[in-house]
Formats: structure tokens, C-alpha cells, sequence
């Protein structure tokens, strides 16, 4: 599983004005040794404390390392969802690995998609509109990790 061109590169930007690209480039596909998962429910899920009340550009520094910290927690809570399905289902394919890989490339080009509209839908300026972008990426990047762990942990339609 792997981030689009778009998410990588507004990663990359933010990362940038943040001062993280260096190490961003050797960990971009690294899994994140976190236990837990971004809650879902929360209005800027992963928000920093120090984020808050500082410059525009601050605060897409932050949004940049949350961004990165959801990037890594969906890499690991993937891997574990795809460990708790079998490989086949004779049963029913729509139950097996190869299912879940195809439903995380269509959630992938769905983030993308639908946060550049609603970025876009927001206006503003070029880097207002990334920002507006980021953040519905943030609530929809830990709406999945909840999603993916109910696979990962056996609670799914429980």
C-alpha cells in the first residue's frame, strides 16, 4: 500500500516548510512502532498541542508531521488487517486479501479525489486551499485507521 503521487507530494511540501523532508525520504514507507490509532471522533485528529494559535505556515508544519504520524499508523494497522483476513475465501473472494488490497487502492484515490474537491470547495489561497485539503485528509486517514484496526483486532460488524 502506498500514498498517491498528490499525498506524497503534499507531504512532502509541508514536511519541507516543516523541516522534516530529509527524514521523511528514508522512512516514507516505514511502518510506525504506535499502539494506538488517531481517534476518529477527534476534530483535528493528531492535533499537537503547541500547534494551535500560531502562524498559518506553523500550523502547516504541524499538520505536515500529523499527516506523516496517520501515514505511518495506516501503513502498520494495513499490514495487520491484511494478517487478520485469509489469503483466499472459497467461500466468497470478496472476503480475502486480495479484496482489501483492492478496497485500499479505491480508498486511496478516493482521499485524494475527494480532499483536493473539498480543499478546493474551502478557497482561498493556493496554501489555504492545501491546508483545507490536509485536514479533510487528516479526518478521513484516521477514519480508515479505525476501520482497517476493526479488521486488524476482530471487532469489525461486531
Amino acid at each position: 500500500m502506498g500514498l498517491s503521487v498528490k499525498l506524497k507530494m503534499s507531504i512532502a511540501l509541508l514536511s519541507l516548510a516543516a523541516g522534516l523532508l530529509p527524514c521523511m525520504a528514508a522512512q516514507h514507507h516505514l511502518v510506525s512502532s504506535s499502539s494506538s490509532a488517531p481517534d476518529p471522533n477527534s476534530s483535528n485528529p493528531g492535533q499537537a498541542p503547541d500547534c494551535e494559535g500560531r502562524s498559518h505556515i506553523e500550523e502547516m508544519q504541524c499538520q505536515g508531521r500529523r499527516l506523516k504520524a496517520l501515514d505511518d499508523e495506516l501503513n502498520r494497522v494495513y499490514k495487520l488487517a491484511l494478517a487478520a483476513i485469509p489469503e483466499k475465501d472459497d467461500q466468497d473472494a470478496r472476503k480475502d486479501r486480495d479484496q482489501l488490497r483492492s478496497s485500499e487502492r479505491a480508498w486511496l484515490s478516493y482521499l485524494r479525489e475527494n480532499c483536493a474537491l473539498i480543499g478546493g470547495l474551502e478557497g482561498g489561497s493556493n496554501s489555504w486551499v492545501s491546508t483545507f485539503e490536509g485536514d479533510c485528509e487528516e479526518k478521513e486517514l484516521a477514519n480508515r485507521i479505525a476501520f482497517l484496526s476493526s479488521i486488524a483486532n476482530g471487532t469489525f460488524g461486531t
